[in-house]
């Protein structure tokens, strides 16, 4: 507490989908934390370190999970807590690397079609299904310069 203020700590994390050139397949991994995740695909990403940018967590993150390195992510939405003490960065990318990935991690990197997901959308986490879209509409020229969502939980 600082002059009577209540401070909270925001944490930042970053958040990828890459795809491939045709736009037909996206890179998931399968999460096994935190806990509420377990066992759910989510795009590739983790916590931004301290002295790090978001773009430069996204590589780092991208590279220490699939073993490849991209640098083209964009990133076109940012979503934050009602209570200001959780951030989101999320990126998009594409590159005919997709197919380079592999589990460096013990979570499982997947390739997925785009046109598959809703079939699994119970092994998803839910707002990969509105991520994705709207990342495809990015790459598509629909354009706002990025989006900024406060998820009230």
């Amino acid at each position: 507490m600082v002059g009577g203020l209540v401070l909270v700590r925001m944490t930042k994390y970053v958040l990828g989908f890459l795809f491939d050139p045709r736009l037909e397949h996206v890179v998931l991994i399968e999460k096994r934390r935190p806990g509420w995740q377990a066992g759910k695909h989510n795009g590739v990403g983790g916590k931004i370190e301290e002295g790090e940018t978001p773009d430069q967590a996204m590589v780092r993150e991208f590279r220490e999970e699939t073993g490849v390195e991209i640098t083209t992510w964009r990133q076109y939405a940012t979503l934050n807590s009602h209570a200001g003490d959780f951030q989101l960065n999320v990126f998009f990318a594409i590159s005919a690397d997709y197919d380079k990935v592999v589990s460096v991690t013990d979570e499982e990197i997947v390739v997925w079609y785009i046109s598959e997901l809703e079939l699994w959308k119970d092994n998803i986490i839910p707002n990969v299904r509105w991520l994705i879209p709207m990342a495809l509409a990015f790459t598509k020229g629909e354009r706002a310069s990025s989006f900024t969502i406060t998820e009230n939980y």
